[in-house]
């Protein structure tokens, strides 16, 4: 496809259903958790960023204390994090995932990209081959572009993520 409005019409609808796809499992898992979208961003954001205090979370999330409290409470008693003083400054209260919390997140990446493994398998070893050798020059022009913050680079701290997809991007 020498045409580049043509390739850039064609890479938007891959984009758009991958968003689409994405999307819809990550909600369904999230959903079938019983938490809330916002509860279940605060594992993701604790996940990706390491243990944080209130103070910090309640910043990135741009809320009111009492709106963190609230979406920190019921993961706190359903034991997917883990609130405890800060030993510098008692009056600050540090969160984590527990192992339960961790896991949940861990299980909510695989959920989200199982159909990959399924569209790799109804493509022919041509095609594999083709998209293996392209997609790392499309993941470095996309990262030269700038201005995303990577789960590596989360605001609230760095915790190495342990999933296969944070391993392989460059």
């Amino acid at each position: 496809m020498d045409d580049p409005a043509a390739l850039a019409a064609a890479l938007r609808r891959w984009i758009e259903a991958l968003t689409m796809r994405s999307m819809y499992t990550w909600r369904r898992f999230v959903k079938g958790t019983g938490l809330s979208v916002p509860q279940f961003g605060v594992l993701v954001l604790l996940y990706h960023g390491g243990p944080c205090d209130m103070r910090a979370l309640r910043e990135h999330l741009e809320i009111t204390s009492a709106g963190v409290s609230q979406l920190v409470d019921r993961l706190v008693q359903g034991g997917l994090v883990a609130r405890s003083e800060d030993p510098g400054d008692r009056r600050m209260r540090q969160l984590d995932l527990t192992p339960a919390g961790c896991a949940l997140v861990e299980q909510s990446i695989s959920e989200r990209f199982r159909w990959v493994d399924e569209l790799l398998a109804g493509l022919g070893q041509e095609e594999r081959s083709s998209l293996s050798q392209l997609l790392p020059a499309l993941i470095a022009a996309e990262r030269r572009l700038g201005g995303i913050s990577r789960p590596q680079e989360c605001p609230l701290g760095g915790r190495a993520a342990t999933n296969d997809v944070q391993k392989e991007t460059p």
